[in-house]
Protein backbone atom coordinates (compact mmCIF):
# COMPACT_ATOMS: atom_id res chain seq x y z
CA UNK A 1 0.00 0.00 0.00
CA UNK A 2 1.23 3.54 -0.72
CA UNK A 3 2.84 5.79 1.84
CA UNK A 4 -0.33 7.82 2.41
CA UNK A 5 -2.52 4.83 3.08
CA UNK A 6 -0.27 2.62 5.16
CA UNK A 7 -2.43 0.72 7.66
CA UNK A 8 -1.95 0.64 11.41
CA UNK A 9 0.19 -2.20 12.73
CA UNK A 10 0.11 -3.51 16.32
CA UNK A 11 2.17 -6.42 17.59
CA UNK A 12 4.07 -7.77 20.59
CA UNK A 13 7.83 -7.91 20.39
CA UNK A 14 10.27 -9.53 22.79
CA UNK A 15 14.00 -9.92 22.29
CA UNK A 16 13.76 -9.40 18.55
CA UNK A 17 10.93 -11.94 18.18
CA UNK A 18 7.55 -10.64 17.12
CA UNK A 19 4.01 -11.97 17.06
CA UNK A 20 0.83 -10.47 15.67
CA UNK A 21 -1.70 -9.65 18.36
CA UNK A 22 -4.11 -12.24 17.04
CA UNK A 23 -1.72 -15.16 17.55
CA UNK A 24 -0.63 -17.11 20.62
CA UNK A 25 1.91 -14.89 22.36
CA UNK A 26 2.83 -17.20 25.23
CA UNK A 27 6.23 -17.99 23.74
CA UNK A 28 7.01 -14.43 22.66
CA UNK A 29 6.11 -12.48 25.78
CA UNK A 30 7.93 -12.85 29.09
CA UNK A 31 5.39 -13.81 31.74
CA UNK A 32 4.39 -10.92 34.02
CA UNK A 33 7.19 -8.68 32.75
CA UNK A 34 6.67 -4.91 32.74
CA UNK A 35 5.67 -3.46 29.38
CA UNK A 36 6.94 -0.63 27.21
CA UNK A 37 4.35 0.53 24.67
CA UNK A 38 6.33 1.86 21.70
CA UNK A 39 4.55 4.33 19.42
CA UNK A 40 6.60 4.30 16.22
CA UNK A 41 7.19 7.02 13.68
CA UNK A 42 5.52 7.24 10.28
CA UNK A 43 6.91 4.87 7.65
CA UNK A 44 8.97 2.94 10.19
CA UNK A 45 9.42 -0.77 9.58
CA UNK A 46 9.49 -3.62 12.06
CA UNK A 47 13.24 -3.99 11.61
CA UNK A 48 13.68 -0.37 12.74
CA UNK A 49 11.53 -0.89 15.82
CA UNK A 50 13.33 -4.11 16.77
CA UNK A 51 16.45 -2.06 17.58
CA UNK A 52 14.57 -0.43 20.43
CA UNK A 53 12.54 -3.43 21.57
CA UNK A 54 15.79 -5.40 21.98
CA UNK A 55 17.04 -2.69 24.32
CA UNK A 56 13.82 -2.83 26.36
CA UNK A 57 14.04 -6.61 26.48
CA UNK A 58 17.62 -6.45 27.78
CA UNK A 59 16.29 -4.24 30.56
CA UNK A 60 13.71 -6.90 31.48
CA UNK A 61 10.72 -5.24 29.76
CA UNK A 62 8.40 -6.58 27.09
CA UNK A 63 7.26 -4.33 24.26
CA UNK A 64 3.98 -3.69 22.51
CA UNK A 65 4.90 -2.02 19.22
CA UNK A 66 2.49 0.37 17.52
CA UNK A 67 3.07 1.51 13.93
CA UNK A 68 0.45 4.19 13.16
CA UNK A 69 -0.80 4.86 9.67
CA UNK A 70 0.34 8.15 8.14
CA UNK A 71 -3.16 9.64 7.84
CA UNK A 72 -3.54 9.38 11.63
CA UNK A 73 -1.50 12.58 11.85
CA UNK A 74 -4.30 14.57 10.20
CA UNK A 75 -7.36 12.49 11.12
CA UNK A 76 -7.85 12.20 14.90
CA UNK A 77 -10.64 9.68 14.41
CA UNK A 78 -8.11 7.21 13.01
CA UNK A 79 -5.73 7.96 15.89
CA UNK A 80 -8.53 7.31 18.36
CA UNK A 81 -9.43 3.95 16.82
CA UNK A 82 -5.83 2.82 17.12
CA UNK A 83 -5.60 4.14 20.69
CA UNK A 84 -8.64 2.09 21.71
CA UNK A 85 -7.12 -0.98 20.06
CA UNK A 86 -3.92 -0.46 22.07
CA UNK A 87 -5.87 -0.09 25.33
CA UNK A 88 -7.96 -3.20 24.63
CA UNK A 89 -4.79 -5.17 23.87
CA UNK A 90 -3.20 -4.05 27.14
CA UNK A 91 -6.34 -4.95 29.11
CA UNK A 92 -6.33 -8.40 27.58
CA UNK A 93 -2.64 -8.93 28.32
CA UNK A 94 -2.88 -7.75 31.95
CA UNK A 95 -5.98 -9.72 32.93
CA UNK A 96 -3.88 -11.94 35.18
CA UNK A 97 -2.67 -8.94 37.20
CA UNK A 98 -1.54 -5.35 36.85
CA UNK A 99 1.87 -4.73 35.32
CA UNK A 100 3.92 -1.53 35.12
CA UNK A 101 3.66 0.37 31.84
CA UNK A 102 5.91 2.93 30.17
CA UNK A 103 4.83 4.80 27.04
CA UNK A 104 7.61 5.53 24.52
CA UNK A 105 6.69 7.84 21.63
CA UNK A 106 8.95 8.38 18.64
CA UNK A 107 8.60 11.37 16.34
CA UNK A 108 4.99 11.69 15.12
CA UNK A 109 3.82 8.64 17.09
CA UNK A 110 2.62 10.93 19.88
CA UNK A 111 0.29 12.74 17.47
CA UNK A 112 -0.78 9.66 15.51
CA UNK A 113 -1.96 7.70 18.57
CA UNK A 114 -0.60 8.49 22.03
CA UNK A 115 -2.41 11.76 22.73
CA UNK A 116 -5.78 10.17 21.95
CA UNK A 117 -4.92 7.29 24.26
CA UNK A 118 -4.23 9.81 27.03
CA UNK A 119 -7.53 11.56 26.40
CA UNK A 120 -9.37 8.28 26.91
CA UNK A 121 -7.47 7.49 30.12
CA UNK A 122 -8.12 10.99 31.47
CA UNK A 123 -11.83 10.95 30.53
CA UNK A 124 -11.14 13.91 28.26
CA UNK A 125 -12.09 12.36 24.91
CA UNK A 126 -15.33 13.90 23.62
CA UNK A 127 -15.76 11.16 21.02
CA UNK A 128 -15.99 8.41 23.65
CA UNK A 129 -18.74 8.07 26.26
CA UNK A 130 -17.18 8.66 29.73
CA UNK A 131 -18.77 5.45 31.00
CA UNK A 132 -17.03 3.53 28.22
CA UNK A 133 -13.70 4.96 29.38
CA UNK A 134 -14.11 3.52 32.87
CA UNK A 135 -12.98 0.03 31.87
CA UNK A 136 -9.55 1.45 31.06
CA UNK A 137 -9.13 3.19 34.42
CA UNK A 138 -7.03 0.33 35.96
CA UNK A 139 -4.40 0.90 33.26
CA UNK A 140 -3.85 4.51 34.32
CA UNK A 141 -2.58 3.35 37.72
CA UNK A 142 -0.04 1.10 35.95
CA UNK A 143 1.74 3.85 34.01
CA UNK A 144 5.05 4.72 35.65
CA UNK A 145 6.89 6.68 32.98
CA UNK A 146 6.91 8.29 29.56
CA UNK A 147 9.72 8.46 27.01
CA UNK A 148 9.84 10.84 24.05
CA UNK A 149 12.45 10.28 21.33
CA UNK A 150 12.65 13.11 18.74
CA UNK A 151 9.24 14.10 20.00
CA UNK A 152 6.74 15.68 20.58
CA UNK A 153 6.51 17.23 17.13
CA UNK A 154 4.62 20.44 16.41
CA UNK A 155 2.78 19.09 13.40
CA UNK A 156 2.19 22.15 11.25
CA UNK A 157 2.07 21.72 7.49
CA UNK A 158 5.66 22.75 6.73
CA UNK A 159 7.03 20.15 9.15
CA UNK A 160 4.58 17.57 7.83
CA UNK A 161 5.86 18.12 4.30
CA UNK A 162 9.48 17.77 5.47
CA UNK A 163 8.64 14.60 7.34
CA UNK A 164 6.65 12.87 4.60
CA UNK A 165 9.04 13.88 1.81
CA UNK A 166 12.10 12.63 3.71
CA UNK A 167 11.02 10.18 6.43
CA UNK A 168 13.57 8.83 8.94
CA UNK A 169 15.41 5.93 7.36
CA UNK A 170 13.95 6.70 3.93
CA UNK A 171 15.25 8.37 0.79
CA UNK A 172 14.22 11.85 -0.27
CA UNK A 173 12.62 12.05 -3.70
CA UNK A 174 10.93 14.69 -5.85
CA UNK A 175 7.84 12.53 -6.27
CA UNK A 176 7.49 12.03 -2.52
CA UNK A 177 7.95 15.78 -1.92
CA UNK A 178 5.31 16.73 -4.49
CA UNK A 179 2.87 14.18 -3.10
CA UNK A 180 3.41 15.45 0.46
CA UNK A 181 3.11 19.08 -0.60
CA UNK A 182 -0.06 18.43 -2.57
CA UNK A 183 -1.65 16.48 0.27
CA UNK A 184 -0.84 19.23 2.77
CA UNK A 185 -2.31 21.95 0.52
CA UNK A 186 -5.54 20.02 -0.01
CA UNK A 187 -5.95 19.12 3.66
CA UNK A 188 -5.11 22.65 4.84
CA UNK A 189 -7.62 24.11 2.41
CA UNK A 190 -10.39 21.82 3.64
CA UNK A 191 -9.65 21.56 7.34
CA UNK A 192 -7.27 24.36 8.38
CA UNK A 193 -9.43 25.56 11.29
CA UNK A 194 -9.97 22.00 12.45
CA UNK A 195 -6.24 21.26 12.32
CA UNK A 196 -5.40 24.31 14.44
CA UNK A 197 -7.90 23.25 17.11
CA UNK A 198 -6.56 19.70 16.99
CA UNK A 199 -2.99 21.00 17.35
CA UNK A 200 -3.91 22.94 20.52
CA UNK A 201 -5.74 19.88 21.83
CA UNK A 202 -2.64 17.76 21.21
CA UNK A 203 -0.25 19.95 23.21
CA UNK A 204 -2.72 20.54 26.04
CA UNK A 205 -3.29 16.79 26.39
CA UNK A 206 0.42 15.98 26.58
CA UNK A 207 0.98 18.73 29.15
CA UNK A 208 -1.88 17.46 31.32
CA UNK A 209 -0.56 13.91 31.18
CA UNK A 210 3.02 14.97 31.93
CA UNK A 211 2.38 15.61 35.63
CA UNK A 212 1.30 12.02 36.26
CA UNK A 213 4.63 10.18 35.78
CA UNK A 214 8.33 10.94 35.24
CA UNK A 215 9.33 11.89 31.69
CA UNK A 216 12.50 11.21 29.70
CA UNK A 217 13.02 13.28 26.55
CA UNK A 218 15.81 12.54 24.05
CA UNK A 219 16.34 15.03 21.23
CA UNK A 220 18.95 17.08 19.38
CA UNK A 221 19.50 20.78 18.77
CA UNK A 222 19.75 20.39 14.97
CA UNK A 223 16.66 18.30 14.20
CA UNK A 224 14.59 20.02 11.46
CA UNK A 225 11.66 17.64 12.00
CA UNK A 226 11.46 18.01 15.79
CA UNK A 227 12.66 21.60 16.47
CA UNK A 228 14.46 21.74 19.81
CA UNK A 229 12.94 25.12 20.61
CA UNK A 230 9.42 23.68 20.62
CA UNK A 231 10.43 20.71 22.76
CA UNK A 232 12.26 23.06 25.13
CA UNK A 233 9.02 25.01 25.48
CA UNK A 234 7.12 21.82 26.26
CA UNK A 235 9.69 20.88 28.92
CA UNK A 236 9.51 24.34 30.50
CA UNK A 237 5.70 24.29 30.55
CA UNK A 238 5.38 20.91 32.27
CA UNK A 239 8.13 21.69 34.78
CA UNK A 240 6.16 24.76 35.82
CA UNK A 241 3.29 22.51 36.93
CA UNK A 242 5.55 20.11 38.80
CA UNK A 243 6.39 17.46 36.22
CA UNK A 244 9.45 15.27 36.85
CA UNK A 245 11.39 15.69 33.60
CA UNK A 246 14.80 14.48 32.45
CA UNK A 247 15.82 16.05 29.12
CA UNK A 248 18.86 14.62 27.32
CA UNK A 249 19.96 16.61 24.28
CA UNK A 250 22.80 16.38 21.79
CA UNK A 251 24.23 19.27 19.74
CA UNK A 252 24.12 17.10 16.62
CA UNK A 253 22.24 13.93 15.84
CA UNK A 254 19.62 12.47 13.49
CA UNK A 255 15.86 12.37 13.83
CA UNK A 256 15.09 9.05 15.64
CA UNK A 257 18.76 8.23 15.11
CA UNK A 258 20.11 8.98 18.59
CA UNK A 259 20.54 5.32 19.56
CA UNK A 260 22.63 4.71 16.46
CA UNK A 261 24.81 7.82 16.77
CA UNK A 262 25.04 8.07 20.57
CA UNK A 263 24.69 4.45 21.58
CA UNK A 264 26.28 4.52 25.04
CA UNK A 265 24.57 7.74 26.14
CA UNK A 266 21.20 6.55 24.86
CA UNK A 267 21.35 3.07 26.37
CA UNK A 268 22.44 4.41 29.73
CA UNK A 269 19.68 7.04 29.83
CA UNK A 270 16.95 4.57 28.88
CA UNK A 271 18.12 1.70 31.07
CA UNK A 272 18.41 3.94 34.13
CA UNK A 273 14.98 5.45 33.44
CA UNK A 274 13.37 2.00 33.12
CA UNK A 275 14.99 0.83 36.35
CA UNK A 276 13.71 3.95 38.05
CA UNK A 277 10.23 3.26 36.64
CA UNK A 278 10.35 -0.32 37.91
CA UNK A 279 11.40 0.88 41.36
CA UNK A 280 8.59 3.43 41.34
CA UNK A 281 6.11 0.65 40.56
CA UNK A 282 7.32 -1.47 43.46
CA UNK A 283 7.12 1.50 45.82
CA UNK A 284 3.59 2.28 44.68
CA UNK A 285 2.53 -1.33 45.16
CA UNK A 286 3.94 -1.38 48.66
CA UNK A 287 2.29 1.96 49.56
CA UNK A 288 -1.14 2.05 47.91
CA UNK A 289 -1.97 5.50 49.27
CA UNK A 290 0.90 6.96 47.32
CA UNK A 291 -0.77 5.92 44.09
CA UNK A 292 -3.92 7.92 44.72
CA UNK A 293 -4.49 10.34 41.86
CA UNK A 294 -7.56 12.48 41.36
CA UNK A 295 -8.42 14.71 38.45
CA UNK A 296 -10.80 17.60 38.50
CA UNK A 297 -11.77 20.21 35.97
CA UNK A 298 -11.01 23.86 36.45
CA UNK A 299 -11.21 26.88 34.22
CA UNK A 300 -7.70 26.20 32.99
CA UNK A 301 -8.16 22.46 32.45
CA UNK A 302 -7.24 19.50 34.60
CA UNK A 303 -5.64 19.73 38.00
CA UNK A 304 -4.08 16.69 39.60
CA UNK A 305 -3.58 15.84 43.23
CA UNK A 306 -1.23 13.09 44.30
CA UNK A 307 -0.40 11.71 47.72
CA UNK A 308 3.38 11.68 48.00
CA UNK A 309 3.79 11.34 51.77
CA UNK A 310 3.53 7.57 51.69
CA UNK A 311 6.36 7.44 49.15
CA UNK A 312 8.52 9.61 51.35
CA UNK A 313 7.87 7.34 54.33
CA UNK A 314 8.67 4.13 52.42
CA UNK A 315 11.62 2.04 53.54
CA UNK A 316 13.74 2.39 50.39
CA UNK A 317 16.27 -0.20 51.55
CA UNK A 318 13.56 -2.85 51.60
CA UNK A 319 12.32 -1.71 48.21
CA UNK A 320 15.84 -2.03 46.78
CA UNK A 321 16.04 -5.57 48.15
CA UNK A 322 12.72 -6.47 46.55
CA UNK A 323 13.81 -4.84 43.31
CA UNK A 324 16.97 -6.91 42.99
CA UNK A 325 15.13 -10.13 43.81
CA UNK A 326 12.49 -9.35 41.18
CA UNK A 327 14.98 -8.73 38.37
CA UNK A 328 17.65 -11.26 39.30
CA UNK A 329 16.60 -13.62 36.50
CA UNK A 330 16.07 -10.92 33.86
CA UNK A 331 18.73 -9.93 31.29
CA UNK A 332 18.86 -6.49 32.88
CA UNK A 333 21.39 -3.83 31.98
CA UNK A 334 23.20 -2.96 35.17
CA UNK A 335 22.45 0.57 36.29
CA UNK A 336 25.37 2.93 35.96
CA UNK A 337 25.84 6.66 35.76
CA UNK A 338 27.48 8.51 32.90
CA UNK A 339 30.31 9.43 35.25
CA UNK A 340 31.03 5.83 36.33
CA UNK A 341 31.28 4.80 32.69
CA UNK A 342 33.64 7.68 31.96
CA UNK A 343 31.25 9.13 29.37
CA UNK A 344 30.79 12.83 28.74
CA UNK A 345 27.40 13.61 30.18
CA UNK A 346 24.92 15.05 27.66
CA UNK A 347 23.26 18.33 28.40
CA UNK A 348 20.45 17.79 30.90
Amino acid sequence: MGWAGAPDDLYWSSGGRTSDTGNDLSAAVVENAPIVVLFGWMSCERRHISTYTRLYHECGWDALAVRPGTLNLWLPGRALRLALQVLDTLLERTQGGLRPLVFAAFSGGAKACLYKLWQVLLDQCPEVDPEACQKYRPLQSCIVGQIYDSSPIDFVSKIGVRFLSHPPGGQQSTARFLAAKGTAIVLDGLFKGHFEADRRDFWQTLERAAVLQPLLLLYSRDDPLAPAERIDEFVANVRKVGADVTAVTWPQSLHVGHLRLHRDDYRTAVSEFLERARKRWLMLQSTPLAHTQTASKSETGLTFERSEQALEDTDTDNIEAVLHVQVASAPFIKQSSFERKGLPRPRL
